[in-house]
């Protein structure tokens, strides 16, 4: 996952993020007036929310709710905050490794955006309205390997297990606590212990920063810039461009100089324009929610 060296000039690429519906209430991060106001305004829903998370790890903390034992080993993969911390570009790099050691891999993810309550197995041909658009990525980029969507991720095991996995990968499984989990990685950016905190929906935080405890390992996307106390940092670079509808892949150095229109919907869209930047193109991103 790491690349050497882009002697490419860089360009400038403008960021404009499209809002719709209740993402134009949420706050951004920043010490601008409309960001503190909004901040302000949600605090008591981010009290309740925290309430509420902290009363379901008691629940299963004290064994008045059990999670359930799959009869094959569990990865989760996970973020404490919204997004934007490299955890599919991780997910895939683990599976490719269990694939490439000939272990029999199946990824388990929520399937957001799709339809159908699952379980159901996804193909590189899947439509994505139906089970959402990450899963279909995790089917093409894993030739070899089982993607099971649905909301119920134990019963994913299950079927995981019909079609002969020997591991499960839990997709976005920090916050899931009804399946237990051998292991648990927990994808990270900025500094250890974090600052600023702030949970949902006032901060990008899903848990307090306490769930940090659980992991077995902490994962970084900021390579030499991870902070100290992350157990693996890795980087992540381009290393090609398919047009749409198929066709040749083409070399990322081709965006030099180019004028370009970015669209994007990912936790951190500023890590796209940038890496546009980085390669020389010029223009805009349009970040979506």
């Amino acid at each position: 996952m790491c690349g050497g060296d882009r002697k490419v000039a860089p360009g400038r690429v403008r960021l404009a993020r499209v809002k719709r519906g209740l993402y134009f209430l949420l706050p951004e991060e920043g010490e601008d007036f409309e960001a503190k106001v909004k901040r302000a305004v949600f605090w008591p829903l981010s009290l309740a929310y925290g309430a509420v998370v902290r009363s379901i790890r008691w629940a299963y903390g004290r064994g008045l709710r059990r999670p359930k034992r799959a009869p094959i080993p569990v990865v989760s993969v996970g973020n404490v905050v919204w997004g934007g911390t490299g955890k599919t570009q991780a997910v895939i790099w683990l599976c490719r490794r269990l694939l490439e050691r000939g272990i029999r891999v199946a990824v388990l993810h929520r399937g957001y955006g799709g339809k159908g309550a699952g379980p159901k197995v996804v193909g590189p041909s899947s439509d994505p309205v139906e089970v959402g658009d990450e899963p279909v990525l995790l089917a093409r980029a894993l030739p070899g390997g089982l993607v099971i969507v649905g909301r119920r991720r134990e019963e994913g095991v299950r079927l995981a297990v019909e079609y002969g996995a020997e591991v499960a990968v839990l997709d976005d499984g920090l916050q899931y606590w009804r399946l237990r989990k051998d292991i648990e990685i927990v994808m990270w950016r900025g500094p250890l212990p974090p600052r600023g905190v702030r949970l949902i929906p006032a901060g990008p935080w899903r848990e307090p920063p306490s769930i940090l405890e659980r992991a077995h390992q902490i994962w970084s996307t900021e390579g030499k810039e991870a902070a100290e106390g992350v157990d693996v940092a890795f980087e992540v670079v381009p290393k090609g461009l398919k047009r749409l509808g198929g066709g040749e892949e083409v070399s990322p150095e081709a965006l030099k100089g180019r004028k370009v229109l970015g669209v994007c919907g990912i936790g951190r869209p500023e890590s796209f324009a940038r890496t546009l930047e980085e390669l020389g193109a010029e223009g805009e991103v349009m970040a979506f929610p």
